[in-house]
Formats: structure tokens, sequence, C-alpha cells
């Protein structure tokens, strides 16, 4: 019984809230459907309901004059004796676009008195109707990004806002950029935007999916998509080994070995950019280029290697290429093949390890082999006499203003003999090694020894001027040779030939006679060229200058000055002894 009576006490609440809310919002209410938004073409409903406090029952009309283009399909208009808490409804047909106004009026049968009226407003919009499409790809290569363009009709007849669009590969390519997004593309009017895949395999079918989705000019997201795709194929080339070899497959520490490999090209397109690595016992030997391979064609490559440590070792080989549609067979040995194996005999000789072997001599190695047993002297006049086996030759240096700039090829245990202010300097090349040599410098009363770099320039002070007299350049040195460039760096100047007046003819000779060099007795030794790097003049920018001459002791000096003082005190006694 309580519970009942709570029940009814709230539903009279309820009731009398409800009317004074209606009566507060003109006791009657005007609305369209439950769509989000409207479109040219469609229809909607309009409903009034009668909420009038106190209850009374009228005429509704739903006046259309400021809605053009609305029209009533269904639904008596005006709607006869509407009672309290009922609903006129009319269905209304939309043929053109903008912002629409309708108006419900309920009046009073009796007296024609307006009890109530509302009015709704709208709006209008057409549809948006998009397409996409994008260019064909037939064929593309592996790895290789390919240029495709996206394009995006609205054929309206509305606009179309917040375009968006997602781009997928049917097998997983990279696509950049894989989404589009346009704020608004009005009716009649496209736009384009370019994208690229690469493929990551090859095949037949690959395949790219553009979905697009767009909103009406009232933001409502619309039901339909715009779709399409486009397959095609990948392909690539694919190389692989059908022959590594070592020749010949035994050698001598220091010989050459020629490594070679052939290389088949499986793939459908013509392998570029085809390289070849060869390694020994797992270390980088080289890499040498090939270059192109036709498809179905095969390339060769070859590599001189030079046989260092003795014992067997193992020749493997890498291949690439660029868009190659398979790497799996691009090592070797695969595919059950072995390592191509070749064996060296002994070592290459390292100079100073005590050991005299391969091709170390008393000259180039002395350290190893000992020191070359003398047999003979130099050679005189202009050129290099014949040392004795072992001690090497002896060259004569005559350098003038005219011919400043003289090379010689010269091996360890070589003399180079050179005049100057009268005085003989022998320049023995004791050691040449692979980036340096060693050489001593002597005169009647002093040696010393120095160390010259490849590639370096050194100045030689031969006497006690200040300048510079003799520039010395080792180059393209190697085990046991090299080349040596000597330069006159303290040039005379040349004095004017002054005739003084005299009654007799006089012949004047120039202050500085010109020197002819005299030709070398016998060339130097011809040797096997070496690969190394020729370095221009200009890459020798290190120079050096180094005093060759020893300074006279000042002992000397003081005694030379004593011995004269008492020469002349010996003088005077033996003067005045003789008056007496």
């Amino acid at each position: 019984m309580k519970n009942r009576t709570i029940f009814c006490i709230s539903a009279i609440l309820a009731l009398t809230l409800t009317a004074l809310f209606a009566q507060a919002a003109g006791v009657c209410s005007l609305g369209l459907g439950t769509k989000e938004a409207l479109y040219t073409g469609d229809t909607t409903t309009a409903s009034f309901v009668n909420l009038y406090v106190p209850p009374s029952t009228g005429n509704v009309t739903l006046d259309l004059s400021a809605a053009p283009g609305i029209s009533i399909s269904l639904g008596a208009n005006p709607h006869d004796n509407l009672a309290f808490g009922t609903i006129a409804s009319w269905n209304l047909y939309i043929s053109s676009a903008g912002t629409k106004t309708i108006t419900a009026t309920m009046i009073n049968t009796t007296d024609g008195a307006v009890i109530c009226s509302n009015t709704t407003t709208f709006r209008v919009v057409m549809y948006p109707n998009l397409t996409v499409s994008m260019s064909d790809l037939t064929t593309i290569n592996v790895n290789e990004p390919a240029n495709f363009l996206v394009t995006t009709n609205n054929l309206g007849p509305g606009n179309a806002t917040n375009v968006s669009g997602v781009l997928l590969s049917g097998s997983g390519s990279a696509i950049s950029p894989n989404t589009l997004a346009l704020a608004q593309l009005d009716a009649g009017t496209s736009s384009s935007s370019t994208h690229s895949v690469t493929p990551t395999a090859c095949g037949t079918g690959d395949s790219i999916s553009v979905t697009v989705q767009y909103h009406d000019e009232n933001g409502v997201l619309s039901s339909r998509l715009a779709t399409t795709s486009d397959t095609f194929n990948v392909v690539g080339s694919d190389v692989a080994f059908t022959t590594v070899s070592a020749t010949p497959a035994n050698a001598i520490a220091g010989n050459t070995i020629t490594f070679s490999a052939t290389i088949l090209n499986i793939g459908g397109t013509t392998a570029e950019n085809v390289r070849v690595t060869f390694y020994v016992d797992g270390t980088l030997a080289s890499t040498q280029t090939i270059g192109t391979i036709a498809s179905g064609a095969t390339g060769t490559v070859t590599y001189a290697f030079t046989a260092g440590v003795g014992g067997n070792h193992n020749l493997t080989a890498a291949v690439t290429a660029d868009h190659e549609c398979s790497s799996t067979n691009n090592a070797f040995p695969t595919n059950g093949q072995l390592p191509v194996i070749f064996n060296v005999s002994g070592s290459l000789p390292v100079c100073g390890d005590a050991v005299c072997n391969g091709l170390e001599t008393c000259s180039s190695c002395p350290g190893d082999c000992g020191t070359c047993p003398v047999t003979g002297g130099g050679g005189g006049g202009g050129g290099g006499g014949g040392g004795g086996s072992g001690v090497g030759k002896t060259y004569i240096l005559i350098l003038t203003p005219e011919e400043p700039i003289k090379s010689l090829f010269l091996r360890s245990g070589d003399t180079v003999k050179y005049f100057w202010n009268n005085v003989d300097y022998s320049l023995v090349f004791r050691y040449v090694y692979s980036d340096k040599s060693k050489v001593g410098i002597s005169q009647a009363k002093s040696y010393k020894e120095y160390t010259f770099n490849e590639n370096t320039k050194y100045n030689l002070n031969l006497d006690d001027e200040p300048k510079s007299d003799l520039g010395v350049t080792p180059s393209l040195l190697s085990l046991g040779a090299g080349n040596f460039t000597f330069e006159l760096l303290n040039i005379p100047e040349r004095r004017p030939i002054i005739t003084l007046p005299s009654p007799k003819k006089k012949i004047v000779t120039p202050v500085n006679e010109t020197i002819q060099t005299a030709p070398l007795e016998t060339e130097p030794e011809t040797v096997e060229p070496v690969e190394q790097e020729v370095f221009s003049e200009g890459v020798l920018n290190f120079v050096e200058s180094l005093d060759v001459k020893s300074k006279t002791p000042i002992w000397g000096g003081v005694a030379i000055a004593l011995a004269i003082v008492l020469l002349g005190l010996g003088a005077y006694y033996l003067a005045v002894r003789k008056k007496e």
C-alpha cells in the first residue's frame, strides 16, 4: 500500500512538471527524422506533437513556404483535430539543396485562434561521389622503387570533405607514402599524388590496393568507399658461381697464384654491378667488379694473389649484384661444393728475422745474410764503376746549373760519389727497404748515417754555408732497390765576364766553367716493375734539412794560432842573433 501511494505521487509530479515544461517551450514541438544529414533526392519525416496544457484539440498546418525544393509526399495538410498527446506526421521529398525552414501551426477549431506554433531549420546538401584510379604497373625490378600515380575524382554533385586513403601491398612490399589526405575535394574536380612501391621478392601477381573514404559538407562520413587495385610482376637477376679456381694449386712463397671465378646469371634481367669478393682462410683478399651480365650469360673475373704464408689454404668467394631475386646462392662454397684448396711452400722473407731466405741477399738484408765481401773498387769517370760481386756499384754524380737534377736506380750496397767545393762525398745506400732506405754519407773527416723515407725530400748541407746544397728524394722503393732523385739546390750565381784594358790580349775564362757529366760506364740493372703508386713531385711536400759537414773543433783553431805565434817568435830570435 505504501509503495503504491509513493508511485501515484511520483506520477502526478511527473505529469505536472511535463505540463509546465511543455507550456514553457510553446506547448508543442516540430522535428525531423533521425537521419544524420539530408540530401537532394532524399525523403525525411516531419512530426508535430500536441502537448498544449490545458489539453485542447486543433487543426495543424505545415508551412513550406520558406523551404523551396521541399514537398509533402505523404500526410494530410492541414491535419484535422489533433488531440492532446498525439502526433501529426508528413513525409517530405527533397529536390534541392540549401537551408530550409518549415513551420507547423495548430489552430483552435472553435474560434480560429493559434493554439501553438513551432519552426525547424535544417540544411540539405548533395551527395559527393568519389572514384579512385591508379597508373598501371606491369613489370618492375626487385629492390628498386617504382613510381605510380593515384588519382581521386569527385563526380559530384556534392563536395567532399576530409578525404583520406590507405595504400596496401598484397605481398608486403614497401609503399611510400602509404596514405593520402585531402581537406576538401569539390564536385567536378580531381587530385593526384605520386607514390612508390619497392618489392622485396620476385614473382607474379603482386598487387597494390587503394581505399578512399570521405565526408559530405555536413561532415558526415559517407557509407560509400572509393576503391581500386592493380597487379604487376616483379623480376630481377640471380647470379651464382659456376667455377672458382686457384692456379697453380701448388706455389712457392712470393710467387703469384691466379684466382678465377665464373658467374652465371640465371635471373630474368641483366645483372648490374656484379662484384666478386675472394677470401683466403676467411680473410678478405680482394673485391673485383665484373660490371653487367645479361640474362643467361656468364662473366669471369681474375685476381693475382701473392702467396705468402706456407701451408694449405682455403679459397672461398661471394658474389653480389643489384636487383637480385635471391641471394641464397651467392656464396662459394654452397650446395654441396667444397672450398678450393691451394698449397704454398715456404714463406715470404722477412728482413730482420735472422733467417736469410727467399730473395734476401747480403746487399738487400745484411742483417740476415751477413756483410757482403769486398772484392773490388768503384769505377771512376762519369759513370758507375763496377763494384765487385755483393758490394754494389759506384756511380759518379755530376750536377750542373744546366743539368741540376738526375735520377738513379740504386740497389742495396750501391755508392754514389759527389764532389762539392773540392770535397769528395760518398753516399753509401746500405739498405733499401719497401718504404725507406739507410744511407751513410762520408767524407775525409766525418761519417753520418741517415734514414730516408719514401717520397720525402731531404736537403743536405754539405758545407758550412747556411744553404743546403744537395737534395735527395727516394721513390718507388721495393725490397732491395728503388729510384733516387738528386737535385742541385745551391746553384752558384753566374758572374759577368770583365775584360780589363791591357796592351796584350788576354783570354778571360768564365768563373764557373760548365762541367759535362760523363756517361755511366754501365747502366743500372733493370728490375721487374713493381706495382706501386707513383707519386707526383707535388706530393713530396715534406722537406728535411740535414747538416752533413762536421764542424771544425775549436781547439784546432787555437792550435793554429799558437803555431803562428811560435813561428813569429822564432823568426825574431834569429834576426836579433844575426845582428849581434
